[in-house]
Formats: structure tokens, C-alpha cells, sequence
């Protein structure tokens, strides 16, 4: 047994022997491996040391190559900046070029308006513009030392007035007083649109922002919306654009109000071509936190859909008033709707959420009937809104359009419930002198004076009368031709002296204007003028012609009338006159430029060109075929009746070569379709029947052009429907007016059946024309729901 613990007792010593030697090795080979891994860092660093001065040298190189590269790139940014934002200023030699939808503003700081945008049509091709203008008013120096200021050349003080100064000096210092334009441009600004908003506000030296706008192409076949928010700095010419996540849909026509610190827009239209939509939501930007916010509201607590419409700030809140939509019914002719209601937005800067609709109730003089296209500018010395023309359109039938366009000016009281006024324009007083005592003795003087002279001028008349009719009774028993001549002409003076008699009879008022302008002499006129129609001082003469989409802008007590659209049948011209009338003293318009609209241009699209060449050939047609007809009657004597003729079954009247069979056919065939014929026109005149019906149907001695005019909204949404939608423009109009000439040849030998009974019943050509007519009246009143200013 000892034997045995002792070999155990060994065994074990061996192990751990061999256990601690294994730990030694394990430990020495870590101590061999760190001290390599320490040589090798050494060896490293040495390496480093001996090589130290041409590294650094080559990373300090780099480090400048890349400050130089650095440099460069942000010269390169800012020389880029600058060239986006460059702004480019001239000046014009006169007012912009002609066109409409643009937007007129006035300056938040100053007496200068800014015009931006717009678009202007010829009838065949559209221009859409991005240019924005500066007028300045001329207000003439204020002293003699501002003449020695060098002022600037449009306001140079005008020569003295001698008899030797020429009209072409007159012309040039009336040109002058008109003001001044200027044109700012930069590569940095909004594209070219129309129907967009803009607002100002004076923060900053003054801001003008931007909302929107529409732009189509040259042939109106494509449309684009906007969408971008831009702001305009009038202190340093330039613009920026305002880029946020959350932000209104793509618009035209909406309209903007700045009150306070927000932005506020409401409405407007999206037009992709084949249909209008109309909107009416609401939104609100901060100026200071650049976030727009939608604010969400019942459709029935809200105005209803719209475009175009006035919308003006007050103290607290925005008054809205008006607009234009457009109604949608399946088989009917759209229907444009001039809207006349009134709504207040209540405003709370402090809570957009409590931001309330209230609407108003029409007191005063409100525009009668109601009209669009005449957005009101705000007249902020008073609290009043300034509305100016417009235009009605009215159903005269099912399918005609009348077109009324206005000069009224109006105006809306902001405060309390609202109020409307008429501004008319008052007439300057004619008499001098001091005193309305020695006005009115005057005035009487006056007035006797020429009755004495028109009493004195009847006497002389009548006495004259009497003598050359006994002279005349004595030249008719005379035989000589010589007195009788001299009694003739002597007898046509007395026609003429009667004439003159019987004017001042009827008219006493007028006998004395006539009376004064006779006499060569007699009392002074005080100003007076000889007749009041010829009156040049009348201001009812210096009112703007009737339009709609006048650009309207008060700077102080000064309204300014810029442009709009005057429309004369399926013509549509843009005006580009200028005039500006003193709200405070309300005494006349002055024009700062003409526009005759008789110099206007309008080019017929191929559409209209089609047509009438269509309106022609069916018309030579109709004329062929009557006198074919007229001449059938002279030589056989056929006359159409109700009942048949026996003689037209006679084998011996008329050599035609028909068998009695083939005669008694065609009296059945005719027989049958006057048969239809008289169904027809008790059809056409039944009131039950379908709107689409009407439309879709021609009338007698309605030509193919005049069909397809009045019924052109029709064919559009059927060809529209036939093509799933993937024609649109020109091609979308040449497969209506296809369907149409289609319908139209169906019916055309009923049509000429037609006209042959009214020719029995004794309607000559001229009144079948007017009484199927039905849409001769719209053609001739306006373009209506048709023309894009009415959007």
C-alpha cells in the first residue's frame, strides 16, 4: 500500500510540473509577441522621424490645395447668386404692352403702383408675360430750389410759356406729366402668368407677395397652374421664393388679402381645358413663421365656390363680395353665374381656429343687375371699397347669350354692416364772380337776354313770312319764269326760316343756345357753352368706355383705371388705356392714354374661319337650289299644297318622261315628308322637350356654322365622350363640329321641307332667318361663358 500513495504522490508532482512549464511557455511567447509588436511601433516611428519633413510639406500642400478649391467654390456660388439676382432696370418710353389679367398694386410705402404678369390674346394666339413695371407719378417740383437739384429728366420743369413755344414742346411736357414706367427684370423671378395675386405689405421697405397664376400655350391646347409662393423686395429689387412642405393646391383667379401679419387666400379655378372647377377653400400665411395653415370649415357656414371676386381687409377681418362659377348640368349648355352676395371674415390674430364667416345683408345702392369681372380696390383713406364696369351676361332664349358691359362706379362702405353708394360724377360750376347773389342776377340776365334775342329772332320770321308768301301768291298769276324762279328760292328761305321757327318751338330751352350760336355779337357767355351737349367740361363725357377686368389700384385719394377686356360679338379686345380720377373731388376722369377701338387687332381662329366658309357654302347651296326650285315653278307650274293636286298626277302636265306610277311615288314620298315636316314644327315648339334635345336638334334656316355655334358645348362633351378623353384643343373642336355637320345633313331635307311651309305661309328668307335665328343675339352680344376672362 505505501508502495502505491507514493507513486500517486509523483504522478501528481509530474503534472503540475509540466502544467506550470506549459503556463511559462504560454507567458513567454505573449512577452515575445508584445515586445514585436513594440519593436515594430518603434521601427514605425523611426520611420516616420526620418521621413517627417517631406510628408509635411506635402500634407500642407494638400491642405492649401484644398482651402484654394474652397475659395474658388464659393466664388463661384457667389458670382452665380449674383448673376441670378442681378436686376436689370429701364426705363420705358411709354406704358406696357396691351393685355389683361394682370395685377396693378400700389406701393405700401409710396405713390408708385407695380404692374406684374398678365396675358393678351388676338384671337389666334396667346402671349403670356412675366414683366414687371414700376409707374411713378409726376408730381412736378415743389419749389424753385428742387430745380436746381437736377432732378430727373421725366420731371424736368417745362420751359415758359411764350408765344414762341412750339406744340411739339407742349406735347412732350404732356407726356411727362403723365409719369413714368420702368421695367425690372432678374433671372431669379416668377415665370410668365396670369390670373395670379398679388399683395403688399410694408415690412422691410416694402413687400410685394405672389400667389399662383395660369399659363397655357400659344394655341390654348395645354395649361399649367401654379402652385409657388414668390416675395418681391421693393428696397432692393430682387425676388425670392418661398419654398414650404405644406401649401395650397395649383390656382388661378383666387384672391389674396393681407391683414396684419397673415396672408390670407381664398377660391379661384383650375382649368385643365375641358372643364372649369372652382374652389373655395381657405388658407392663411405667416409672414414671420413663412407656415401657411388651412383653415377647415363647413360648406354651409362659407361662400360657395367662386373666382374673381373682391376681397378687401379691414380692421378686423376681410370683406368678400361677388364673383363668377361656372354650373355644370349633364345635357345642358354651361351656365355662368355672376354672384352678388357678401361675406365678412371675422378675423383673430391671436387664434386662427376662432376665424368665423358672417354673411352680409344688401343695403344701399348695390350694383343692379349682377355682374363679374369688376374686383374692387380698397380706398383705405375712407374704409371704402372703389368697384368699376363689369359685365351681365343673360339668357335672351335656350340658347341665346346676351352681353352687357357697364362704366358704373360704385362704392362699398367696409365699416359696421356694410353699405353700398353710388359715385357719380359731379359737374363743375360754370359761373364766375364771388357771391351766389351776383351768380344767379347774372345767370337771369343772361337767360333774358337770349329769350329777347330768340323773341326778336321768331318776329323777324314771321314777318318775313308773311311778306315772301304775298310775294309768292303774286309770282303764281305772273307768266314770267324769272319771278317765278326768285319766287321759288325766295320760298325755300322761308322752308328754312319755318325750319328754324319750329326748332326753337320745340325746344325753348335749346332756341336760346341756338339764338347765341346765330349772333355774331351780343352778351358775354360766362363759360357757358351754346350747347350742352357740345359741353367739353361735362364730365359724364370723360367716364371710360364699358369694360370688364379693369385693373384697379387708390394710391391716397387717386383712382387708377388700367386696361380691361371690351368685347363686340364673338370678338374679344384688350384694352390698354390709362386714366386716374380724384376720389375727393369726384369731378372728372383724366386719361393719361387712349386707346381707340377702332386700332385694335383681332385675327378669326381657323374654328371661326371653318364656319363661316361652311355659313357661305351652305348659303350658295340654298341660294342654288331656290332659284332651281323658282324656276321649276315658271316653267311647270307645280305649287305645292296640303292636299295632292290632281294635275300633278296628269301624264300630260309636265314632259319629264315618268310613268303615271313614278309620279304618283314621288307625290307619296312627298306627300310623307311634309307629313314630317308639319310633325317637326309641332315638336320644335312643344316646351316639354329635353334641353339636349334643343341642342342637339338644327332649326329652319339655321345654316351648319350657326347650329354649331349655339350648340358647340354639346358636341365638345359628346366628341369628348366618343375619344375617352384623349383628344383636346383643336382636335377635340374638329371632331365636335364633325359630329355636328353629321346631325346637321340628317336633317337637312326636312329642314328645306321646312322652310318651304313657312314660305307658303308667307315668310319671305329674311324673317325665317331671324325667327331661327336663336343664337344670332349671342353672337352679336358678347363671347359670354365661352371667353376665359369670364373665369
Amino acid at each position: 500500500m505505501a508502495k502505491k500513495g507514493k507513486s500517486n504522490s509523483a504522478e501528481k508532482a509530474a503534472a503540475k510540473a509540466a502544467k506550470k512549464a506549459k503556463q511559462e511557455k504560454s507567458a513567454q511567447q505573449k512577452a515575445l509577441k508584445k515586445e514585436k509588436k513594440t519593436q515594430t511601433a518603434i521601427s514605425q516611428q523611426n520611420n516616420a522621424k526620418g521621413k517627417g519633413k517631406g510628408k509635411g510639406k506635402s500634407q500642407s500642400k494638400a491642405i492649401k490645395e484644398d482651402e484654394e478649391d474652397l475659395d474658388a467654390l464659393l466664388a463661384k456660388f457667389k458670382a452665380d447668386w449674383e448673376l441670378d439676382h442681378a436686376v436689370f432696370e429701364e426705363r420705358q418710353s411709354g406704358a406696357p404692352s396691351r393685355r389683361a389679367n394682370a395685377t396693378l398694386t400700389p406701393c405700401p410705402l409710396g405713390n408708385d403702383l407695380w404692374l406684374f404678369g398678365g396675358e393678351y390674346f388676338d384671337g389666334e394666339t396667346a402671349n403670356f408675360y412675366a414683366d414687371l413695371y414700376r409707374y411713378t407719378p409726376y408730381t412736378g417740383p415743389s419749389s424753385s430750389k428742387d430745380l436746381l437739384d437736377d432732378p430727373p429728366s421725366f420731371i424736368t420743369p417745362p420751359p415758359p410759356v411764350t408765344e414762341e413755344r412750339s406744340k411739339t414742346e407742349l406735347t412732350e411736357t404732356k407726356s411727362r406729366d403723365k409719369g413714368e414706367w420702368r421695367s425690372y427684370s432678374s433671372r431669379n423671378q416668377p415665370g410668365p402668368r396670369s390670373a395670379h395675386q398679388i399683395v403688399a405689405s410694408p415690412q422691410n421697405g416694402g413687400l410685394l407677395w405672389l400667389f399662383g397664376g395660369e399659363f397655357a400655350s400659344s394655341r390654348m391646347t395645354s395649361f399649367h397652374h401654379y402652385r409657388d409662393l414668390w416675395v418681391f423686395s421693393i428696397a432692393t429689387k430682387s425676388w425670392d421664393r418661398i419654398d414650404t412642405k405644406v401649401k395650397p393646391s395649383a390656382r388661378s383667379g383666387h384672391r389674396m388679402a393681407m391683414w396684419k401679419n397673415y396672408l390670407v387666400l381664398f377660391g379661384g379655378f383650375i382649368d385643365a381645358g375641358a372643364r372649369t372647377t372652382y374652389l373655395n377653400d381657405l388658407w392663411v400665411f405667416s409672414i414671420e413663421d413663412y407656415k401657411w395653415t388651412e383653415i377647415k370649415q363647413n360648406d354651409l357656414r362659407r361662400p360657395s365656390h367662386r373666382s374673381g371676386f373682391s376681397f378687401i381687409p379691414t380692421s378686423d377681418g376681410i370683406v368678400l363680395h361677388g364673383g363668377y362659377c361656372k354650373r355644370y348640368v349633364k345635357g345642358q349648355r354651361t351656365q355662368g353665374v355672376a354672384l352678388d352676395d357678401t361675406w365678412f371674415l371675422k378675423m383673430d390674430e391671436n387664434d386662427l381656429a376662432k376665424l368665423d364667416w358672417i354673411k352680409r345683408r344688401k343695403i344701399g345702392y348695390i350694383p343692379n343687375p349682377p355682374r363679374s369681372g369688376c374686383t374692387m380696390a380698397l380706398w383705405a383713406n375712407k374704409q371704402m371699397g372703389i368697384l368699376f364696369g363689369g359685365v351681365t351676361d343673360t339668357e335672351a332664349d335656350e340658347e341665346s347669350l346676351e352681353s352687357t358691359f357697364w362704366n358704373g362706379l360704385y362704392g362699398y362702405q367696409l365699416g359696421g354692416t356694410g353699405r353700398w353708394i353710388s359715385l357719380n360724377l359731379k359737374k363743375p360750376k360754370k359761373m364766375g364772380g364771388q357771391g351766389g347773389k351776383k351768380k344767379r342776377e347774372r345767370a337771369v340776365a343772361l337767360a333774358a337776354a337770349r329769350a329777347a334775342e330768340a323773341a326778336k329772332r321768331r318776329e323777324e320770321a314771321e314777318a318775313r313770312a308773311k311778306e315772301e308768301e304775298e310775294e309768292a301768291r303774286r309770282g303764281w298769276s305772273d307768266d314770267d319764269d324769272q319771278h317765278g324762279s326768285q319766287s321759288e328760292s325766295e320760298s325755300g328761305s322761308d322752308s328754312d326760316s319755318d325750319a328754324d321757327e319750329r326748332d326753337l318751338r320745340k325746344n325753348p330751352a335749346g332756341g336760346a343756345d341756338t339764338a347765341s350760336s346765330l349772333a355774331t355779337s351780343g352778351p358775354p357767355s360766362f363759360g357757358v357753352p351754346d350747347d350742352p351737349e357740345d359741353d367739353e367740361d361735362d364730365p359724364q363725357k370723360s367716364i371710360p368706355l364699358e369694360r370688364c377686368n379693369t385693373m384697379l389700384a387708390v394710391q391716397r385719394n387717386l383712382l387708377y383705371l388700367y386696361g380691361g377686356i371690351y368685347e363686340s360679338g364673338n370678338r374679344e379686345y384688350t384694352l390698354d388705356d390709362f386714366y386716374t380720377l380724384d376720389l375727393s373731388k369726384l369731378d372728372r376722369f383724366h386719361c393719361l392714354k387712349a386707346c381707340p377701338i377702332d386700332t385694335l387687332e383681332w385675327h378669326d381662329s381657323e374654328e371661326e374661319d371653318s364656319s363661316s366658309s361652311s355659313d357661305s357654302g351652305s348659303s350658295s347651296d340654298n341660294d342654288d337650289e331656290a332659284q332651281g326650285d323658282e324656276g321649276l315653278e315658271d316653267q311647270e307650274g307645280v305649287e305645292y299644297v296640303e292636299d295632292v293636286d290632281e294635275d300633278l298626277l296628269d301624264p300630260n302636265v309636265g314632259e319629264d318622261g315618268l310613268s303615271l306610277e313614278e309620279r304618283k311615288q314621288m307625290a307619296r314620298e312627298k306627300e310623307e315628308l311634309r307629313a314630317q315636316a308639319t310633325k317637326f314644327l309641332g315638336v320644335s315648339k312643344d316646351t316639354s322637350r329635353t334641353a339636349e334635345d334643343v341642342l342637339s336638334t338644327p332649326l329652319p334656316g339655321e345654316s351648319i356654322a350657326q347650329f354649331y355655334e349655339r350648340s358647340k358645348e354639346y358636341w365638345s362633351a359628346k366628341a369628348f365622350e366618343a375619344m375617352n378623353g384623349q383628344n383636346r384643343g383643336k382636335e377635340l373642336r374638329r371632331d365636335a363640329f364633325g359630329l355636328a355637320s353629321k346631325r346637321y345633313d340628317e336633317y337637312k331635307p326636312l329642314l328645306k321641307e321646312i322652310e318651304q311651309i313657312q314660305a307658303e305661309a308667307g315668310l319671305d328668307a329674311q324673317e325665317m332667318r331671324n325667327a331661327s335665328k336663336g343664337s344670332g343675339s349671342a353672337l352679336n352680344a358678347g363671347v359670354g361663358v365661352d371667353s376665359r376672362n369670364r373665369r
